[in-house]
Order: C-alpha cells, then structure tokens, then sequence
C-alpha cells in the first residue's frame, strides 16, 4: 500500500488548520466569533474615544477626566 508522502501530509494539515475543517461545524462557529471580535473591539474602543472627545469639547479639562475616572476606579 502506497502511503502518502510527508509534505503532502504537512500541507493537508496546514489547509484544514486554515478553513477550520478539521473539528467540524463546532470549530467553523468558533472561528467565526474568534473572526468577530476584532470588529467588537475596533466598534467599543470608538466609542470609549468618542465619548472622551464629547467630554472634552464641553469644556472639561483633561485633568478633571484623569479625577473622575480615578475617583470611578475607586469605587469599583
């Protein structure tokens, strides 16, 4: 019997790794949520930086934001 070569082998590996074939649809799900979570960060982070600016451009000083978010992290 004829058994295939090792490169072959490797790369076969390396193809179902990439399409995420090798543990079924429970792996496909997970890889589409590990996909998502970049957009989740980029869309969260955006609005942290957005509500800062609105903060700031109602005249708040950013030293008086340093306070209040040591003042919050305090409490919590």
């Amino acid at each position: 019997m004829l058994e295939p070569n090792p490169v072959f082998k490797v790369l076969l590996t390396i193809v179902t790794l990439h399409y995420g074939t090798f543990g079924g649809l429970s792996t496909r799900i997970l890889y589409g949520f590990i996909g998502l979570i970049p957009a989740v960060l980029l869309i969260t982070g955006l609005v942290i930086w957005k509500q800062r600016r609105w903060r700031m451009a109602r005249g708040e000083s950013a030293s008086q934001l340093r306070a209040e978010e040591t003042q919050v992290n305090r409490l919590s």
